[in-house]
């Protein structure tokens, strides 16, 4: 690798023309059936960007180091194998910075990224123990989740001399990369990408807005970035894990939500925001207010006309989640006008937020109010073997 120097005096590696091919970068992460690698795709997107916007990759390891370095000349690599002597075996941290700062002196830089697994100890441990040949060594760990940066500074810094170590979000990464101007377009796209994924930062949701949304359907996208940030940061061990086979942000049929399934849909979990209920059969709690929160159940009634058990089962769930101050229906109620709803738990989205300031704040709110529900819900392993019984869509 050569290094190209900038107006500004800095510089970053520039590879092979092979090496700078995104498209080859990214072919290998590429999504397949079963297999989403989020975080070897979103690193390889970012460092493609770094290496074309020196001001970018400046700042980025600014954000990483604690401002402890202004990087002159920089080599980035990732994936780059490190061997740890003390375990006699390979490791391939996400992303190597080496270089030089403004004051001559080198540096190393260890990032490791997470999108949507959680944070490793064991793991950090070892790329702390990476020595490289620099006389500066930072560790920085990015995740999505405050809950994950809160697990990841639980790292004992103390215990390895020399090194620093740094946690960051990704949106606080997105807010670095976005105060910079002017931005190429690479970057630009970067940016939408993070924004659509929910790794950047976002408003607080408004009665205003819900209002709004009603009559303008102005609204999906933060619904949109809501369901991704609570299927990103959140665990969701409350919703069985045989309905977690490719868990996605939808939206359909009045509703924006997480899809939680098997692989052939027989039922399917839909938890998020209801915001037009006319195709679900029904109306929206508190319409003066806004939306519904809902955790929605379905199977197709052609292919099960009578799940007696099953409903049995859901109608028992249902009484507890009503004394929890959950409007429930299911199927077998008069009021249930969909076919397909084997069980819908709502509350006014007003309501579950309303103590709720912040955008992060009402995340928390909900995923607090949709994991309580599924914790109920799922309480019986007998409606899990009953919903086992239950036939795909055909």
């Amino acid at each position: 690798m050569s290094l190209e120097t900038t107006e500004t005096g800095s510089a970053v590696s520039i590879p092979s023309p092979d090496e700078l091919n995104l498209f080859k970068a990214l072919f290998s992460f590429r999504i397949r059936d079963g297999h989403s690698p989020k975080e070897n795709f979103l690193t390889e997107a970012l460092v493609y960007a770094l290496r074309k916007n020196p001001t970018a990759m400046r700042e980025w390891v600014k954000l990483l180091t604690d401002g402890a370095i202004s990087a002159r000349s920089v080599e980035i690599n990732t994936r780059l194998t490190h061997i740890d002597d003390e375990n006699y075996s390979s490791i391939f941290p996400d992303v190597h910075v080496s270089g030089c700062d403004t004051r001559e002196k080198t540096f190393n830089l260890v990032v490791e990224h997470k999108w949507d697994s959680p944070c490793s100890l064991p793991q950090l441990k070892r790329y702390a123990k990476l020595k490289g040949a620099g006389e500066g060594r930072f560790l920085a760990f990015v995740c999505v989740s405050a809950q994950e940066k809160k697990a990841a500074d639980k790292f004992p810094k103390a215990e390895f001399d020399g090194l620093s170590y740094k946690t960051v979000l990704w949106r606080d990464v997105y807010r670095i990369l976005f105060a910079i101007n002017p931005k190429d377009r690479m970057l630009e796209e970067l940016l939408s990408f993070m924004k659509k994924e929910g790794l950047g930062p976002g408003k607080a949701i408004t009665t205003q807005e819900m209002q709004a949304f009603l009559v303008s359907r102005g609204f999906k996208r933060q619904l949109d970035r809501y369901c991704q940030r609570l299927l990103n940061e959140y665990d969701w061990g409350s919703v069985p894990a045989k309905f977690h086979y490719s868990p996605k942000v939808t939206d359909a049929w009045g509703r924006t939500a997480i899809v939680f399934s098997e692989s052939s849909w027989k039922p399917a979990i839909a938890i998020g925001f209801l915001y037009d209920p006319a195709d679900h059969g029904g109306q929206l709690l508190k319409p003066e207010e806004g939306i519904d929160l809902a955790i929605r159940i379905h199977a197709d009634p052609a292919a099960n006309p009578s799940p007696t058990e099953a409903l049995e089962l859901l109608d028992q769930r249902a009484a507890e989640l009503r004394r929890q101050g959950a409007v429930v229906q299911t199927k077998n109620q008069p009021e249930n006008n969909n076919k397909h709803t084997l069980i819908l738990i709502r509350k006014s989205l007003g309501d579950v937020i309303s103590d709720a300031a912040t955008e992060d704040e009402q995340i928390e709110a909900i995923y607090g109010q949709l994991e309580k529900w599924c914790l109920i819900l799922f309480a019986d392993p007998k409606l899990l073997n009953a919903l086992a019984t239950l036939r795909p869509y055909r």
